[in-house]
């Protein structure tokens, strides 16, 4: 029987604790989608993101402005590789995988072709346009559930409604907020929080953010970014292999 020391159990915390991707379980309420009836008094009508109308109109600073419709994801890609690598080159990984349905990959996604049911889990506190279609007499819009994140011991699945991803095909924008939404449940747990940082990187504000600017932004939203960080540098990673090398002996 082996005895390990203190030493060896409190790095072995230190590692638990930065783990990014839960152990088979259902994380959040994945990409919600509401409807729009055509209305003369709105400029709303369709399916949108959940993210993207809470948020619309938020500010009315022109670095607030939304990025250009058909480059956001590419946008945005590109400046966090620029700014944050840390995380770019996961959300780089992540878009690699969309709508990937090999599971021999760590991502991939699987169809629902009858729906999915609604995880309640919007943490709304805002109302939406009167056009939009309610769940009854109250103000709760209806969600329709356009994807549900789960996460694997070693694999992320998502599970998708075909006929809801159809409808943002030739909505870009929309798409791109969805998308954006199903990354973030990587680094947080909590829909509010990953509502502002989602519709801060579909922004000006963002694109001309520096690295510090970016990083604060973050962490001000709920995201603990440092802990991200601190997970890729060669530190960490000594520190791994520091605690591989002590258990095996």
């Amino acid at each position: 029987m082996k005895y390990y020391s203190l030493r060896i159990l409190i790095l072995f915390s230190f590692f638990a604790n930065f783990k990014i991707f839960a152990s088979g379980t259902i994380v959040g309420n994945g990409g919600d989608l509401v409807f729009y009836r055509a209305d003369n008094q709105s400029d709303y009508s369709g399916y949108y993101t959940l993210d993207f109308l809470v948020t619309a109109g938020i500010s009315i600073n022109p670095l607030d402005a939304l990025l250009p419709e058909n480059q956001a994801q590419d946008l945005i890609e590109t400046h966090l590789n620029a700014t944050v690598p840390e995380i770019g080159e996961v959300f780089t990984s992540f878009r690699n995988f969309i709508l990937n349905e090999d599971p021999a990959y760590r991502r991939f996604w699987r169809r629902a072709n009858f729906g999915l049911v609604d995880l309640p889990d919007e943490r709304l506190i805002e109302l939406l346009p009167a056009n939009c279609v309610f769940s009854g007499t109250d103000s709760k819009p209806k969600i329709f559930q356009a994807v549900i994140r789960e996460a694997r011991t070693n694999s992320v699945q998502y599970n998708y409604d075909p006929s809801l991803l159809g409808q943002l095909f030739h909505r870009p924008l929309q798409q791109s907020f969805l998308y954006v939404h199903e990354w973030l449940w990587d680094f947080a747990n909590d829909a509010r929080v990953i509502r502002d940082a989602n519709r801060y990187f579909h922004s000006v504000r963002f694109l001309n953010a520096s690295r510090p600017a970016v990083i604060s932004a973050l962490r001000n939203f709920g995201i603990n970014i440092d802990s991200i960080i601190f997970k890729k540098t060669a530190m960490f990673r000594r520190l791994i292999q520091l605690l591989a090398n002590q258990v095996l002996k």
